[in-house]
């Protein structure tokens, strides 16, 4: 994942109190803006229609998950949400908001930067399907002449989207433009079944990998079970509450007993995604002592 980053004179309007705001047009794009929370809500059909005519529903980048995210982590940023389209055709959303921040530690400035922070996978543009290479490349050269900041940041872009190759292969023109490479997640791909990946593994791995598991089993009576999330009321996220506490994040303060704001978002998707049993938390135990969970969501 990267993150791109622009800077320019600011230009264009600031956000208004208005909820659709239109900037201007490039290249026959024209740019419109939703600056209140109310035209956000307002926009999930239309934000779900796009997301689907694109195949897949990316949870990401779905209206719940980014409006629980905003009632979160945005009380001190501007939502400056993007809505690119073509004569009347919608072409793209971009979920940017505006936040003051000091760049480079001293300098202060407005930046226009993607919704999305730690508890984000990936952030990006949600284009319509039938948006070609070259549409794409005119809506991210127009959001970027219409930008309401005085830096355009693309937080958390993974790396091998249309999104980022485009930015790479014909970057907006800028002063400065710039991408910094973000914490990737070590993923071990499986390509056949697990007796041949594990012959292929060294024998000093196998060895340390068995001592880990020989240890597990001689201290005996654990489980892992799986528990159906359906709302924040469920007492089972007191528990994984309860185990980040005792984790390395406590040092950091980053566990869900410190880190409040991340409890409460676990919470709101626990609501959003629950009710349809989209939320679920594999607990393992020890005994009548709770040591490690997973929580994960479904969706498409």
């Amino acid at each position: 994942m990267t993150k791109f980053m622009s800077s320019r004179a600011l230009s264009g309007a600031e956000s208004s109190p208005l909820i659709s705001m239109p900037l201007g047009k490039s290249q026959g794009v024209q740019v419109d803006v939703v600056s209140q929370v109310e035209g956000f809500r307002a926009l999930e059909p239309l934000w779900s229609e796009l997301l689907a005519s694109t195949g897949r529903t990316p949870l990401p980048l779905t209206h719940e998950w980014l409006f629980n995210w905003w009632k979160i982590f945005g009380k001190d940023s501007q939502l400056n949400i993007v809505i690119a389209s073509r004569n009347g055709k919608l072409m793209a959303v971009a979920p940017f908001m505006l936040e003051k921040i000091l760049f480079r530690g001293l300098v202060p400035v407005t930046q226009q930067k993607l919704m999305g922070n730690d508890h984000s996978p990936y952030c990006g543009i949600i284009f319509d399907k039938d948006c070609g290479p070259k549409d794409k490349v005119e809506v991210i050269h127009a959001i970027a002449q219409n930008c309401n900041g005085d830096l355009l940041s693309y937080f958390k872009v993974p790396r091998d989207s249309i999104l980022a190759e485009s930015l790479i292969s014909t970057p907006p023109t800028f002063q400065l433009c710039g991408l910094t490479p973000s914490w990737v997640t070590p993923v071990v791909e499986v390509t056949g079944d697990w007796d041949v990946f594990w012959q292929s593994k060294s024998r000093k791995f196998r060895k340390n990998l068995n001592n880990k598991r020989n240890r597990i089993s001689r201290a005996g009576e654990f489980e892992i079970v799986r528990a159906r999330v359906t709302s924040s009321e469920d007492p089972i996220l007191d528990e994984i509450v309860s185990i980040s506490g005792q984790s390395w994040k406590r040092e950091l303060g980053a566990d869900l007993g410190s880190n409040h704001t991340g409890r409460q978002f676990l919470s709101l998707l626990a609501d959003e995604f629950g009710p349809t049993g989209g939320v679920d938390v594999w607990m393992m135990r020890h005994g009548d002592v709770s040591v490690a969970y997973e929580y994960q969501i479904s969706h498409d």
